[in-house]
This record gives structure tokens, sequence and C-alpha cells, in this order.
């Protein structure tokens, strides 16, 4: 066999280095290892080939003497000492963590990132192998590419790994691809920088242009040395990627077990079979904790097969686990109520509340929540595997709707009131407004930030989520007001209620027309009031010709001593072509409003399309907008030390 040839990215205009590609990305909300066994098994689930329950699975093992020796001596030959590997390669024992899947695509598509594909052909196998950061094109979908590879690149002290693949090529045949990665610090060859990007694969040289350049091992030298590498080989007519992580972190891998008494650093160092079994349990906690709805089907779709160390996790082990089996009993609930409209299911422990936003009063999703004894053991599992088990109760399960992929637990509402009890529950939008929540999603597909949207969506998700934390109180009983939780960047406040003010009173502004106030309190970031007038005007006939009001205003973030709301207006009426308004903050001292003036630091943040005219010496701005859009979102930044008042007025 053939040592792998290498090839290492010069630094040029617009390249960026390892680091820069990490910054560039962002820090996610997770743990390293929680995201890469999420967005490894997101892209699986992605990548499934149609008709078909994909397998993920993912082994932390040895390898053998013989192994190590094959990676040290082909793999990475070449290149190794501008990297971290040389320290890696020359320990006794060389771990790996193997994370592969079966019934999918594979890495399929053109091996070459310099051509231009052509549309609608995958492009799989360079957006994973050669691109920063790609996300797959399907909404429904929840996996990235760029978040994905991080990841990988974090768990592994040798910065390595090994890609092997069974795909379709371009002429219907099925091929092994094998192609090995790497990153490192910059360095300098020769007076030659390099942004530390590295691969290993075969050197092909253009027959036209003289060009080298480097590709994947391809067809029997591929298979050849994947068999060698990988305990999972392909089997038959299987199509999918294994990845190979050279030396994972063993220390990241476990977590941190220096909080339990029972487990000392001598132990951690001197017993590999101790070890072992750490990491095969905390890797099934972090299966069960975020893909345990793949592991539970409805009508047999949706499922999905996942082994860890080489055993699989059923779905009657995931209902079995602590608290996972109330998380199931929700979803199946709310995926009943999106499958058929009928509220009424064959469980009646589980209660869904209909999540209703804006003055249409749109279902956007459901939320389903359920009860259940706080008991220290379930029929499979005693109080020790409790232990270090981070899956949390007295939690909503964020989702969308396509990808089922657990965005987050939102756990800051309440806690059951009877400490013998705890709940649970699951929200999913409604099909038709998934991809609002999608749009919110970052990278790691950890959250939903409402700063990231514009218009209608930014309504739908902020005030959701507001409706959910009313829901789960209702649920438990509680009177208590819904609280806006501490450090939150993007959170709604209490929403005016319902989203709408619909009280129109005469008188009191000029022109006919009256104010639309909506109030406000800078100190807390909630809302004081909803005794707004919708501002309009008048023809005759008693007919109101347009009008402008408040339908949400939601705190989005509060830093030092200014608040962020974000808020949004609505238009009726006939504009014709363009609107044309005045919004006046008023400062509101001691119950009584005044004019907020210049000096009161009061900053208006417009969206794309709105022209400010003029702000007035009262602090009113006028704004037009050449645009038939009926709803428009923007920012206010005031001090936090007071209330406001907002007055809309047509012009």
């Amino acid at each position: 066999m053939q040592k792998l040839d290498w090839y290492s990215q010069p630094t040029g205009m617009g390249t960026f280095t390892s680091e820069g590609t990490e910054k560039l990305l962002g820090t996610p909300g997770v743990e390293n290892l929680e995201l890469l066994v999420r967005e490894s098994a997101q892209n699986s689930w992605d990548a499934s080939n149609d008709g078909s329950v994909p397998q993920f699975g993912i082994d932390y093992r040895v390898l053998t003497d013989e192994q190590r020796d094959l990676l040290g001596d082909r793999v990475f030959s070449n290149g190794r000492q501008y990297t971290f590997l040389p320290m890696s390669l020359m320990k006794r024992e060389l771990d790996v963590l193997e994370i592969w899947d079966r019934g999918t695509t594979g890495l399929n598509g053109p091996v070459r990132a310099d051509l231009t594909v052509p549309e609608g052909v995958p492009t799989n196998f360079i957006d994973l192998i050669y691109m920063i950061g790609s996300s797959n094109k399907d909404q429904a979908a929840g996996g990235n590419y760029g978040f994905g590879k991080s990841s990988v690149f974090k768990s592994s002290e040798a910065k390595a790994i090994v890609y092997w693949t069974v795909c379709y090529n371009e002429f219907g045949s099925m091929e092994h691809r094998l192609i090995a990665s790497g990153v490192s610090k910059e360095f300098d060859i020769d007076g030659r920088s390099y942004v530390g990007r590295h691969w290993w694969g075969k050197q092909v040289e253009d027959s036209e242009t003289g060009e080298k350049r480097l590709e994947p091992l391809i067809g029997q030298e591929a298979q050849e040395l994947g068999e060698a590498l990988f305990s999972r080989a392909f089997r038959s007519g299987e199509t999918g990627t294994s990845i190979l992580i050279v030396d994972p972190d063993e220390q990241a891998m476990i977590g941190n077990p220096v909080e339990n008494e029972l487990i000392s650093e001598t132990s951690l160092s001197n017993d590999k079979e101790f070890v072992m079994g750490m990491i095969g349990k905390r890797l099934t906690d972090i299966v069960l904790k975020h893909l345990w709805p793949k592991l539970v089907g409805m009508n047999d779709n949706r499922k999905m097969q996942i082994f860890t160390n080489g055993v699989e996790i059923t779905e009657h082990m995931a209902k079995n686990y602590p608290y996972v089996g109330s998380y199931v009993a929700c979803l199946e609930a709310v995926r009943n109520v999106h499958e058929t409209s009928e509220t009424s299911f064959s469980n009646p422990n589980v209660e869904v509340f209909e999540i209703i936003v804006g003055r249409k009063r749109e279902v956007v999703g459901h939320v389903a929540m359920t009860t259940n004894i706080n008991v220290a053991s379930t029929a499979d599992y005693e109080i020790t595997e409790l232990q270090g088990t981070d899956i949390p109760k007295n939690s909503v399960a964020l989702m969308r709707d396509g990808a089922e992929l657990i965005v987050k637990y939102i756990s800051d509402v309440q806690d059951h009131p009877k400490e013998m009890l705890y709940w649970t529950g699951v929200f999913k939008p409604r099909p038709e407004f998934d991809s609002d929540f999608a749009a919110a999603e970052p990278s790691s597909h950890d959250d939903w930030i409402v700063g990231s949207l514009q218009g209608p969506a930014k309504m739908r998700v902020n005030v959701s989520l507001q409706r959910i934390r009313e829901a789960v109180l209702k649920y438990l009983g509680s009177n208590e007001p819904v609280k806006v939780p501490s450090g939150a960047g993007s959170v709604s406040a209490l929403a005016l209620e319902l989203g709408r003010l619909v009280a129109f009173t005469g008188g009191g502004s000029p022109a006919g027309s009256s104010g639309n106030t909506a109030h406000q309190s800078g100190a807390s970031g909630t809302e004081s009031g909803n005794q707004g007038r919708s501002g309009k005007r008048q023809l005759g006939g008693g007919r109101f010709d347009r009008q402008v009001q408040v339908v949400d205003i939601s705190l989005e973030s509060t830093a030092g001593r200014r608040n962020t709301h974000s808020v949004e207006i609505e238009f009726s009426g006939d504009w014709s072509n363009q609107r044309k308004f005045a919004v006046k903050p008023k400062v509101r001292i001691e119950g009584n409003a005044k004019a907020a003036g210049r000096d009161d630091h009061f900053e208006f943040v417009w969206p794309a399309g709105i022209l400010e005219q003029s702000v007035q010496p009262d602090g009113t701005s006028i704004l037009s907008m050449e645009s038939d859009f009926d709803e428009i979102n923007f920012d206010i930044s005031s001090p936090g030390h007071f209330t406001f008042d907002l007055e809309l007025e047509p012009k």
C-alpha cells in the first residue's frame, strides 16, 4: 500500500486559519461532545435514503498496534510534522472515536470543489470535506456541516480525522471513497505561509493544465484501507459514511467526573476498562438527552436505529430512561395533533395547549405537558444510573416540526408545586410555521434567537416563547406572572394582551386622530399596562381611512443601564402606496406622561425601507415607507430607570 499524499492550504486572499474558522462559526451553547453527537446524528438523518430507517452509531475504542502503525506509516506519513499528530501517534494505546451511519446517501457528489456544480447535483462530499460551513438546504433538515466539522476537530487531541464513505457516483455505480483531514496552527515552509488546514489522499495531475490537486482514494484501494482501520465495515449494498476521530480528548469524553467522590484521577489513568465504561455511559446519556425523538417512531416513520459501543439504544430503553418516557408521551401527543388536527388522544395524562399569536390568532404550534412521580429509579435503571444524568425535568423540550432535533430545554419556569411530582413538556411549531423557527436558529441549532429575525417571523417566535411559559404556569395552576429570565438576550416580556390593541376612542389628538399608546417599564423590562388607542385618520361619514397600531412590544435585551425592546406595528385601511406616520416616545414619571425630548436618549433602529424624514424637538420621529407591508418591526433602546409610552399617529 502506498503512502497517502499530503496537501496543506497556502495562505491567500480571503483564506481563514483554523483558529479563524472557529471564531467565524462562533461558540455554541452546549458542550462539544453533545454538539458532536447531535450534529452527526442529524446530518445522518438528513442524508437518509428514501423509505429506509437509517442507522447511526458511535463507538469509543483502542486501536490495535497494527491499526496505529497503519495510521502513522500510511495515512499520516507525509506532512505530519506540521500538525498535532506526532504526540498522538507515539502513544502506546491510541484511542479513537468512530462515528458511522448506514442507509444514508453517503458523501456523494463531485470530489472537486473548484468546478461549478450543476443545479440539482448533491455536494455532500465537498461540503463536509472542504467547505468551512454549509447548511442543509432543506428547510426541514437540522444538520449543519460547519459546526459538525468544527466539533469533530475539537474532539481530537491530534486534530485529525479519517473519512470513509460508500455512495453512488455520477454514473450510478457504488464506490468507496477515503480521505483524511486535519487542522493545526499556521506554519511556514521555505518562505511560504500556510493556514493550518490539511488533507491526505491521492495526488492527481490535470491532463490539460498539468496542475496537481488532491482527491480521495477511490475504489478498491479506499475499501481495503477503510476495512483495515474501521470496526464497522460496509456490508453488501450498504451506503453511508464512517468518521474516525484520532486520539479523542479523554477528559472531555468523560465530562467532569471529579465531582463524584467514587472517581479519582488514579482510577482514570490506571483502569482503561473503567474509563471505557464511563465514556459509554456518557454517550448513552447524550443520545437519550438529545436524540430520543429519533428513537420514537409514529406509524413506523421518523425512526432511527442508534448504537453506542455496539449496543442498540431501543425505543423501550428510551421510554424507561429517567424522565425521557414523560417527554415521549408529550411528543406523541403533539404529533397526533399535527397529524390529525384532533386534540383528543389516547393518553389522558397529557394536556395539549394551543400557542396562539397575534391579532389574527394564528395557532403557531402546540405544547403538550404531563406530570409524573418524582421517583429515583425506573423499571430498567437503578438509582446509581441517575448519577451524572443531565436530562432535565420540570422543563419544556423545544424542537422544530420537521427536524425533531431538540433545540434546547426551557428549564427556568417553575418546578412542580408538589415535591413528589415533576412535569415535562414538548413544543413543536405547526409545519407551516416551521421555517420561522428554523430561521431563528444559529449554526449550532441550540437556541431560537429572536433578534436575528424580521417582520412577522420575529413576532411569531418571540410571542410563542412567551406563550409557552404562560401555558406551563396555567398547567401547574400558578397565578404568578411570567417573568423574563435574568440575563436573557431574546425573550418576550409580558406580551400586549393577546398581541392586540382594540380600544378605539376618539378625541384628544389633532386632525381627528387619536394616539395609540403602549406603556413599557424600562426598570423591569415588563409592561406596565395596555391602555392604548389606535392612531387613525377619519374621513366623512364616520369611516376610518387608515390606522397604525402597536401589536406587540417585548424586551429584547438588557445591557448596562439600557433596555432594548422590539416593537411590532400594524397598518390597516387605505394607505395607497406610501405609509407616513409618526412615532412619539413619552416618558412616564409618577403616573404622568411627558414628551420624551432629545435629552431622554431614546434610540430607534428602523428596518430597511423606512425613511426617517425628521425628528421633532419633542422626540417625535416622522417616518415614511414605500411598501405595502401590513406589519413591520423596529427596535427602541431606552434608559432602564423609567417607564415610557409609545404613541403612533398616521400622517
